[in-house]
């Protein structure tokens, strides 16, 4: 049995095992802490004040958000995988990012309304990658696919989600249904250690980049499963009620939006695979006319809901997967309305039902206001500060 005091004593490499064991007990702590429990160090926001950023003048106000801003409207969507070429003769502005360095893009008003995430520091990172990747495809493998099920509205892959849904038909909030073989794959998926780790970044990243909003996720999600004690979240260490694993082998979606999720909420995305990032994988927003690079192993968040998107084709013989997690639109409709579904509240209390959606077009701009500015981020991080941060620490000072 290996002497414990010699393999402290062992001059640099002894402490460099026990840092790395220090940050490995963390981690795990945090994967298992409640997502709804999260709080930013003040620190950390210190040292990361504010990312690069994109100016647009996108006007997010004019987006395709429904009636009471619960979802965005449907609208027509693509068939077409785009490539490279196309886009760069199409006068798109193609945006060289490194996958790593975050950035904010701004619209007009100077709201951040989506992120380009980047990667945690970690030097495992690209492993966690490879692994959750591993995973993936195997599990592709011993799962059910109906041939119609290659083709759908967002592209041409398998695709299986898993979570808390409500919409399309369902009486109540629900967890999303499987047969046997895919939900005991599903489960495997879930229980990853890699997995789980890119859940719990493309969650913090929310926290770090859109702190009320996620303030807002935290509250609905803490009260509905509290009220509906058959809801199963996929992860402890994420905020988001529900995850879609896109199995490849070359996911490459049409331009669409999803607009059952939250309108004025963000989706996380997070590319997997081997692929060239300059050739292929892009990430698109039609309504910005702008197309980047979106390298495997990195997280980006968009407001899926309302603003087009997709991604451009690879090249034979690369692979390319992603794992994504949203929030349903319905779900805070849900709580919202007192635990009732639309239907009823329209039936019981039509008075309640037009002073909690307010009038056309309030309640979009009151969700708009959860997208923090850019000037105005590290005060709003103060509201998922641990403690209460001094002045100096808010102003880095």
């Amino acid at each position: 049995m290996p002497d414990r005091r010699l393999s402290k004593d062992r001059g640099s490499r002894g402490s460099n095992n026990s840092k790395a064991g220090k940050r490995k007990r963390r981690r795990n702590d945090r994967q298992e802490k409640k997502a709804t429990d999260y709080s930013i160090r003040p620190s950390l926001s210190v040292r990361h004040p504010a990312p690069a950023h994109l100016t647009t003048e996108l006007r997010t106000e004019d987006l395709p958000a429904a009636r009471g801003a619960y979802v965005g409207k449907s609208i027509p969507h693509g068939r077409k995988v785009w490539t490279l070429q196309e886009l760069q003769a199409d006068g798109y502005r193609i945006f060289p990012w490194d996958g790593v360095t975050p950035h904010a893009i701004l619209d007009g008003e100077g709201r951040i309304v989506a992120v380009l995430a980047g990667r945690p520091a970690s030097k495992d990172w690209n492993d966690v990658n490879a692994a959750a990747a591993k995973t993936m495809v195997e599990a592709q493998q011993r799962c059910a696919f109906s041939p119609s099920g290659l083709t759908h509205r967002r592209g041409r892959y398998h695709a299986l989600s898993t979570g808390i849904s409500y919409g399309g038909g369902q009486q109540i909030p629900s967890n999303l249904a499987h047969g046997k073989e895919n939900r005991a794959e599903l489960d495997r998926l879930l229980g990853d250690p890699a997995i789980k780790r890119l859940a719990g970044f493309g969650s913090s990243a929310l926290a770090f980049y859109a702190p009320k909003l996620y303030r807002h996720f935290s509250h609905n999600i803490q009260a509905l499963v509290e009220r509906h004690s058959h809801l199963n979240m996929n992860f402890t260490n994420s905020i988001f009620p529900a995850a879609t694993f896109n199995f490849g082998p070359q996911v490459a979606t049409f331009e669409h939006t999803d607009p059952r999720n939250i309108a004025y909420g963000l989706c996380d995305i997070h590319a997997l695979g081997s692929f060239d990032p300059k050739a292929g994988g892009h990430l698109i927003f039609f309504d910005l006319k702008v197309a980047v690079e979106f390298p495997s192993g990195s997280t980006a968040q968009i407001p899926s809901a309302i603003l087009r998107h997709g991604n451009t084709a690879i090249q034979p013989r690369e692979t390319r997967l992603s794992f994504t997690q949203y929030f349903s639109g319905g779900l805070i409709r849900w709580v919202r309305y007192g635990f009732r579904s639309l239907a009823e509240l329209r039936v019981r209390d039509p008075h309640l039902k037009h002073k909690l959606d307010k009038e056309d077009g309030e309640r979009w701009r009151w969700g708009l206001s959860f997208f923090s500015k850019l000037t105005e981020l590290q005060g709003d991080r103060g509201l998922l500060f641990k403690r209460k941060a001094t002045d100096g620490e808010i102003l880095g000072t």
